[in-house]
């Protein structure tokens, strides 16, 4: 829901640090990209102790200036990481 409100700064802490910057230089906080909606579709538990997922998602959205609603299926790997779960993988680019 982070990048639904174009809330990016917290979207990036749900990051592992690994990732963080390149997601961040994706959606600079006054950027083009429009996210629309976010629908999950899919998540995988993997490891003896299910520390680690993997989840997929339809990303619906535009790139100013044009109005063109694109839709995009996103993978993301996870890992439970003291407390939290971080994504592990780089967030994709939104053509």
């Amino acid at each position: 829901m982070r990048l639904v409100w174009q809330d990016y700064g917290s979207a990036a802490s749900f990051l592992d640090s690994e990732y963080r910057q390149d997601f961040q230089d994706k959606f600079p906080e006054r950027g083009d990209i429009r996210v629309l909606e976010i629908r999950p579709e899919q998540v995988e538990f993997e490891g003896e102790l299910q520390e680690r997922a993997v989840s997929w998602a339809s990303i619906d959205y535009y790139r100013l200036p044009s109005n063109t609603l694109k839709s995009m299926k996103v993978r993301l790997e996870w890992a439970y990481q003291g407390k939290d779960w971080k994504i592990v993988s780089p967030f994709p680019d939104l053509p």
